[in-house]
């Protein structure tokens, strides 16, 4: 299991997660991301036992955008599911308990940088889990066009369920 997994060695600060479901048909969960800080992050989106993972873009910013979104046809339960952090994310498909379905994201929720957080479930078929991974921005190198990596001082600690999305390219998947 990804959650919870610890990054030893980088900097542990802590992040703030706001947010609110922000359309009439509340198919759009907005939030931020806040430090004291400029931060990156991972979103991870489980589906079963596959995780597609998607790396946000590497900014100066403390405050880095947080969304889930639901897409479909009207008043139907089957919906594709968004997620993403800053640009990086990952989509799937699930058919939610009913069209009104929405799962509870806490309106503020507290992680620290370096641990994989689980931050939502959506209880569909399948069930999507919503992961993420903060990193202070000063832990990671910067690539071309905004990619970032973890610096190299952390790859030998790393589970190897994290050294591929924080040591190559912006996305990928991996079996959990």
């Amino acid at each position: 299991m990804i959650e919870g997994i610890t990054i030893p060695g980088v900097m542990r600060i802590p992040v703030v997660i706001s947010g609110s479901w922000s359309t009439p048909s509340k198919s759009l969960w907005e939030g931020v991301a806040t430090a004291n800080e400029p931060i990156v992050a991972v979103a991870f989106l489980r589906c079963q036992k596959q995780i597609d993972w998607g790396c946000s873009w590497r900014s100066n910013e403390p405050a880095i955008a947080t969304r889930v979104s639901f897409s479909g046809h009207a008043n139907s339960a089957f919906v594709q599911v968004v997620f993403s952090i800053k640009g990086g994310g990952s989509r799937w498909t699930s058919t939610l308990p009913s069209p009104t379905y929405r799962p509870e994201i806490p309106a503020t929720a507290s992680v620290e940088t370096g641990t994989v957080a689980l931050l939502a479930r959506i209880e569909g078929d399948p069930i999507i889990d919503l992961l993420g991974l903060f990193l202070a921005k000063s832990d990671t190198i910067g690539g071309r066009n905004h990619i970032w990596h973890i610096r190299s001082c952390f790859h030998e600690d790393l589970s190897p369920l994290l050294k591929e999305p924080l040591t190559h390219g912006r996305s990928g998947k991996f079996e959990d």
